[in-house]
């Protein structure tokens, strides 16, 4: 954080919503619609000190439909060519110290529709709606142990349990 002669926590928040606005001009003026961002910020090996990750995605312009977009972080062999609708799921990941749960809202799908992959400490969910997938990068807090995922899906509910590797 920053001190009061730096503006503060408010100086902080409006100067990341000043940097937002660029952003979005930026896109703009790039002839863009979309941009996703993900990262980390401050400490996420010491438990005892306040660290996170964050993502986000920042679209512009009118809904419709959109073209197919190229997943570069899906790995090799996976679908490359994805139609995105219109909103995301929403999508929450909570560092639970010895393991890691995600939960995501996907309503009006079933256990089998599924698929779920881990490598290092991303989970890469793809949902099959109606003969199409959709396909999610989640960055986790942790690195997890391998073959330690337990997932259940209730009333449009999924939810993922992952162990934390040592």
């Amino acid at each position: 954080m920053k001190n009061d002669s730096d503006g503060g926590i408010l100086g902080s928040i409006l100067r990341g919503i000043g940097e937002m606005v660029d952003l979005v001009q930026k896109l703009d003026s790039e002839g863009n619609t979309e941009i996703n961002r993900m990262g980390t910020f401050g400490n996420l090996t010491d438990r005892k000190r306040l660290g996170g990750c964050y993502g986000f995605t920042l679209k512009t312009g009118l809904p419709g439909k959109k073209p197919p977009v190229a997943c570069d972080t899906m790995p090799s062999g996976a679908q490359q060519d994805i139609i995105f609708k219109n909103s995301d799921p929403v999508i929450d990941v909570f560092d639970e110290g010895h393991f890691v749960r995600v939960v995501v809202e996907i309503p009006t799908v079933s256990y089998e529709d599924i698929v779920l992959h881990i490598k290092e400490n991303i989970l890469y969910l793809t949902v099959w709606a109606k003969d199409e997938p959709f396909n999610k990068s989640i960055t986790l807090p942790h690195r997890v142990k391998p073959g330690t995922m337990r997932r259940s899906i209730r009333n449009g509910i999924l939810e993922v349990l992952l162990d934390v590797q040592d």
